[in-house]
């Protein structure tokens, strides 16, 4: 069997960018080639704007709602959010990096070349979602959420997850190995994913128990 396909890094270029300023961003606002730097941002909503081009650094997101937005090509560095909501956003060529997040809410999105790199969330909610090429490199994650969600191409190299649900999801060279998984949920809906043999070994009681099979002492 091959190898799954290693997703591909985001493409994130930033021009020279102008300072920015909370009250630049707005529903349906079109946002592009800012700096937003050590702000608070919300509460408030930026809902279905266009942010392009930008660089949000060490800034504290406070309930601002990003529901239906698009971004694209976008850094995020060493933010921070008790609550971050994308939900049915659209996400294209993103970096998060160093970045905390008690709940990322981002049900019913698309994201497609987005990395999430020494981060620590806690609950992220991706249910519904389209991912690819999707990955979580050395970051710590609560609950990671992907029940009906598409996934092509995703991995989380070297990351901590306490509990992963996939019930209803269809993956297709999504990658886990390397990932510390304390407890999966909808087993089933592991097919398309590639484990190591350490991970397999610490699921057999609980795939057993998923496909009715009996394990017994060898016969002498």
């Amino acid at each position: 069997m091959s190898a799954p396909a290693v997703p591909r890094p985001p493409l994130v270029s930033l021009p020279a960018l102008t300072p920015g300023l909370p009250g630049d961003l707005g529903p349906e606002d079109r946002v592009d080639g800012l700096e937003f730097a050590d702000l608070e941002l919300g509460p408030g909503s930026a809902r279905a704007a266009s942010v392009l081009d930008c660089r949000f650094a060490s800034c504290e997101f406070a309930g601002l709602d990003l529901e239906l937005a698009a971004l694209t090509g976008c850094a995020f560095d060493r933010c921070a959010a008790a609550g971050l909501a994308l939900v049915r956003s659209r996400l294209s060529n993103v970096r998060f990096d160093g970045c905390r997040v008690g709940s990322l809410e981002a049900y019913g999105a698309a994201f497609e070349r987005v990395e999430f790199a020494a981060c620590r969330l806690g609950y992220v909610n991706l249910r519904g979602a389209v991912l690819r090429d999707v990955r979580f490199e050395q970051c710590r994650i609560g609950e990671l959420d992907l029940g009906q969600a598409t996934a092509a191409r995703a991995a989380c190299p070297q990351s901590e997850l306490e509990a992963l649900e996939v019930v209803g999801a269809a993956l297709a060279d999504v990658d886990l190995r390397g990932a510390s998984i304390g407890r999966i949920t909808g087993l089933r809906g592991l097919a398309g994913a590639t484990l190591d043999e350490q991970q397999v070994a610490l699921l057999a009681p609980a795939l057993a128990a998923e496909f009715g099979i009996r394990i017994g002492d060898p016969v002498p």
